[in-house]
């Protein structure tokens, strides 16, 4: 039987959607999980609090917070009653309950957390729902293939909140994009792509934890592929579209094009 492949998985710490992709990751009898870095939104957004709740909302933030606090809670909770009790609700809760080898940094790109990937030698990095933008001090890793997950049909809706711009503009259909990592963000060679229809009347985050949930089972047979060097590398054809962070006058507007949408498709009694 061959070795099973190296792989670290990357994301951020107050993350949810992308909970079944790391548990796909550490179940599969071909992959190797090494390690787990989780890139900590909280303390990334405190030297600059104002731009990081411009970027995410005070709702979005607070809630984060919340989910974070619950999360410390609930896991002291486990450490009383059984951890196994606990299922986990975040892929941190997973983490520690079947005590991966993880830790919580600043930036993947230098210094320690840098050198720790260095030192696990894996073959794949996955990365999905992560903030941190990895650099060539990454990407250029000799022996390393950096596969993120993007949720969108690229080269359409690269950026960091893909689904809220698609949802605002009243995209019918989403989707999911497995494709390599280059210095310049969202447009690797695509090596796996589907659509999926869109549901606007559901949340952002419900959204994106539907995609994900389907990503989980793709991805083992992607990082097998792409180590094996059988996927074809599709480059992303067109010019596509970049959107970056909304502002509070684009969330307002989403909510009342959302509300019209709602009252117009609502059934008349």
């Amino acid at each position: 039987m061959p070795a099973p492949i190296r792989v670290v998985f990357y994301t951020n710490l107050t993350n949810t959607v992308n909970l079944t992709v790391l548990r796909a990751l550490a179940n599969s009898e071909k992959i190797e999980l090494s390690h787990v870095f989780f890139y900590d939104t909280i303390k990334g957004g405190q030297s600059s609090i104002l731009v990081h709740l411009s970027e995410i909302g005070v709702r979005r933030m607070a809630s984060k917070v919340i989910a974070l606090i619950s999360s410390r809670v609930r896991l002291g909770l486990g450490k009383i009653l059984g951890a196994e009790r606990l299922g986990g609700r975040s892929s941190w809760e997973y983490a520690n309950i079947n005590h991966l080898s993880f830790s919580v940094i600043e930036d993947l790109n230098k210094g320690a957390a840098l050198q720790r990937l260095k030192d696990l030698a894996p073959q794949v990095l996955v990365v999905c729902a992560c903030k941190n933008i990895l650099k060539k001090s990454v990407l250029e890793i000799q022996g390393l293939q950096a596969v993120n997950l993007h949720p969108s049909l690229l080269p359409n809706y690269r950026g960091p909140t893909p689904t809220f711009w698609m949802r605002y503009n009243g995209e019918p259909e989403t989707g999911m994009t497995f494709h390599l990592m280059t210095p310049r963000i969202d447009v690797g060679p695509i090596l796996l792509q589907y659509k999926v229809p869109l549901d606007r009347m559901l949340s952002e985050e419900s959204t994106e934890t539907e995609l994900f949930t389907e990503a989980a089972r793709h991805v083992e047979d992607v990082v097998m592929q792409v180590v094996r060097g059988e996927f074809p590398e599709q480059s992303q054809l067109g010019s596509g579209s970049y959107h970056s962070f909304p502002n509070s006058d684009d969330r307002r507007e989403l909510s009342l094009r959302l509300s019209s949408l709602k009252s117009t498709t609502a059934p008349r009694s």
